[in-house]
């Protein structure tokens, strides 16, 4: 899958039929994992479109596939901020989502704000690792406030994210 991805020339395929053919791919398999074979930012940018308004769905390994700023190719390409945003409101039975090991605590505040809002509307997530992103204070304090709001939690992973005193 992560070679079907990370192909140029695919990203174009995932983007024209990206609706079909994301629910399609979920139906048959509803567990995604990336953690061992990595995304580039092509595959990146195809994979959120495949996830836009999938209904199917249900867990996201991307566990250090350098997500956060930097790596986006340009053009149409979604950044990473836009694709969590559409992963977190858009996919009604994803339940599990790992996201450690990246560098989300690069964003900017606009891109930040764009996934933990999303985030904050969730209602289907119970399980959520975000180890190892360098979220800083207020990396960490943007995610629990989108927490507030997502009440079927009930594991959450925000270690070695340097969350500071305040």
């Amino acid at each position: 899958a992560a070679a079907f991805l990370n192909d140029a020339y695919m990203n174009n395929v995932c983007r024209i039929a990206a609706g079909e053919l994301g629910k399609r791919l979920g139906k048959a398999r509803a567990d995604w994992r990336f953690d061992e074979h990595k995304l580039s930012w092509v595959g990146k940018s195809a994979l959120w479109q495949l996830v836009y308004e999938n209904p199917f769905v249900a867990s996201l390994n991307l566990a250090g596939n350098s997500m956060g700023p930097g790596q986006e190719g340009g053009g149409e390409a979604l950044t990473d901020g836009h694709g969590l945003a559409r992963l977190f409101s858009t996919c009604p039975k994803l339940h599990t989502a790992n996201l450690g090991f990246n560098r989300l605590g690069g964003f900017d505040k606009k891109n930040t704000t764009l996934w933990t809002k999303a985030l904050s509307g969730n209602a289907s997530l119970t399980s959520l690792d975000l180890q190892s992103n360098a979220l800083g204070p207020e990396g960490v304090r943007a995610v629990c406030s989108s927490l507030l709001t997502c009440l079927v939690i009930k594991t959450l992973n925000l270690s070695r994210n340097q969350p500071g005193r305040n």
